[in-house]
């Protein structure tokens, strides 16, 4: 069975935009040099949701990790298509690739229809791709970055809250046996 937006990663990767929209403002963190304690919340159709406590932040990070058989690069594909993002991620009602900078290095703009008591989000952020030639994993890192009103990188039309700090990852892991080990992680 190949990826297909019907499979359980839509269900992670829609659970990643749902938890990432409701942080309001997440400091900057990164998953390597932070001492996390991870305690698992939710375990459900093999996609397991984590979350830890982050030092000097009101705001814990959040992990999603599952399995599926497909390839990196439909999954880099898909985090990659920016203007159908509300296809994949429930939330997402805009998605644009603002600036590509390289291939593996760009600027974009992400806005988040968020339900009901909580206002809505959006956020400029500055995204990196990282391949390892010897094991194939695929990382990306998105960072917010503070902006205020710029044509070039999209000042906000509609009332939402601006995130000015937070940090977003997913990780590709290929386990050899046609499936990949997914990874997404917030703060």
């Amino acid at each position: 069975m190949q990826f297909s937006l019907d499979s359980p990663a839509r269900i992670l990767i829609s659970s990643a935009a749902v938890l990432c929209a409701a942080i309001s403002i997440a400091a900057q963190a990164q998953l390597s040099g932070v001492d996390y304690k991870w305690e698992l919340k939710r375990d459900r159709k093999q996609i397991q949701i984590y979350t830890s406590g982050v030092a000097d932040s009101p705001y814990r990070a959040v992990r999603g990790v599952m399995q599926l058989n497909g390839s990196v690069s439909q999954l880099v594909a898909l985090v990659n298509d920016f203007p159908n993002c509300h296809k994949w991620a429930d939330l997402c009602k805009e998605s644009v690739l603002l600036k590509r900078v390289s291939p593996s290095e760009g600027f974009v703009y992400v806005y988040n229809d968020v339900p009901f008591p909580v206002k809505d989000r959006d956020v400029v952020a500055h995204l990196t791709w990282e391949k390892n030639p010897e094991t194939g994993n695929v990382s990306m890192h998105s960072e917010a970055i503070p902006i205020g009103p710029s044509k070039a990188m999209r000042a906000t039309t509609r009332k939402a809250v601006r995130l000015t700090k937070a940090v977003s990852q997913w990780h590709f892991t290929p386990l050899g046996d046609g499936n990949i080990q997914v990874e997404s992680f917030a703060h």
